[in-house]
């Protein structure tokens, strides 16, 4: 059982690129952050190897740590690391309170409601993960919710359940609980 001092100190994690759903995402995030007084961390992965982080650091990432601190959240780190996006976020994940990211990256196409990396991240990662839709542009991300969560009767669902009903305690939002199945029998 996680202690709720142990859960505190946890940081929240943000995968974030130079797209606009990232900055909703890290936008989101340090609104959380800063409501339960949480750390925050920036994590930005550049694919293919890099010796050394750029110095200085992005002007765009910068500023995504400036705005977070703006709204409250403390302390705010920044990372930059090379390596598989999906992989690299998924590892963030294991010691975060909550890994949060965009839908959509940079090389981001149209159709579907989320982009491979999420969809990556949200099938390999252990701890809650909140996938941050966006809003118009200029627009700050949605606040209000709902949160939505998936359960299916399992303890990993109602840990999820646990989870979303505090997150929408805390920002104010309505819960949504989805329980999806099929009676569609799929083999040979």
């Amino acid at each position: 059982m996680i202690m709720q001092a142990d859960l505190e100190s946890r940081p929240i994690v943000v995968a974030v690129d130079h797209s606009d759903s990232a900055r909703d995402a890290a936008a989101w995030a340090a609104g959380i952050a800063a409501d339960w007084l949480a750390p925050l961390h920036l994590l930005h992965v550049v694919a293919g190897d890099l010796q050394d982080p750029p110095e200085p650091l992005p002007s765009w990432l910068v500023e995504l740590g400036e705005d977070a601190e703006r709204v409250g959240a403390r302390p705010v780190t920044i990372e930059v690391v090379p390596g598989d996006v999906v992989a690299t976020a998924a590892a963030r994940g294991v010691g975060a309170r909550i890994l949060v990211l965009g839908s959509y990256g940079e090389g981001a196409s149209g159709g579907m409601l989320a982009g491979s990396v999420a969809l990556g991240v949200v099938e390999r990662v252990g701890c809650p993960v909140a996938v941050v839709r966006g809003s118009a542009p200029r627009l700050a991300p949605p606040r209000a919710g709902p949160v939505v969560v998936g359960v299916d009767g399992s303890g990993a669902g109602e840990a999820a359940l646990s989870f979303a009903a505090d997150l929408a305690v805390a920002v104010g939002a309505r819960l949504v609980a989805i329980h999806i199945w099929s009676d569609v029998e799929v083999g040979p």
